[in-house]
């Protein structure tokens, strides 16, 4: 089975947060975002919006490019 585009950013956020040696709580608190909703996003069962992304990013270190580009649709 395919892996959907909300599984695909998932897997690439928690690179770059593990690269940051980050904790998914640590990343949640900093966005002000429920741990549940962080961490249903990061394995792909949920959907970050926009605003969330660019708060991830900022606290994790990557731009929205490197999350989007070439995900396989």
């Amino acid at each position: 089975m395919k892996p959907t585009i909300d599984s695909q950013i998932g897997e690439r956020i928690e690179r770059y947060r593990k690269a940051a040696s980050l904790s998914r709580q640590d990343v949640a608190d900093a966005c002000d975002m429920p741990l549940d909703h962080y961490t249903a996003g990061e394995a792909g069962e949920r959907t970050f919006s926009a605003v969330e992304l660019l708060a991830i990013g900022q606290e994790v270190g990557f731009r929205l490019s490197d999350i989007l580009s070439k995900l396989r649709l």
